[in-house]
């Protein structure tokens, strides 16, 4: 794939995620997932394994749980500008994983729960 392909789909991605939310709807969903960590997700994360997040977007999820590793997968490249320091950001193809020369991680825990978050947001769902 050439070089300005690769500029124009990440420039895409960043538009399509720039307005997406607006900022009351990313810290409702802030607060969703907060909640969510709090009374329910993480009772089944181990606070020393290895986590990867699956299209973690803003990184409300992976920020927020307890784990020792934490890893992830989004094709947003701004997804490293808010992610946490102790997050390892991949921006790649999640169908890559399979692929051992990019990708050789093993994992305890694998989240992939985007949809519930945005449909409850853009519902203006209460889940509380």
């Amino acid at each position: 794939m050439n070089n300005n392909l690769i500029n124009q789909q990440e420039y895409y991605l960043q538009q399509l995620y720039n307005n997406r939310f607006d900022p009351q709807q990313r810290k409702a969903k802030l607060l969703l997932w907060k909640t969510l960590i709090k009374d329910f997700l993480q009772t089944y994360i181990n606070p020393n394994g290895s986590v990867l997040d699956i299209g973690g977007g803003y990184g409300e999820f992976i920020n927020n749980i307890k784990a020792k590793e934490k890893y992830l997968i989004d094709l947003n490249p701004d997804a490293k500008l808010f992610a946490d320091d102790n997050v390892t950001v991949l921006n790649m193809n999640i169908l890559d994983l399979n692929d051992p020369e990019k990708f050789n991680c093993k994992f305890d825990h694998i989240l992939y729960l985007i949809s519930l978050s945005i449909y409850a947001i853009k519902k203006n769902w209460s889940l509380f």
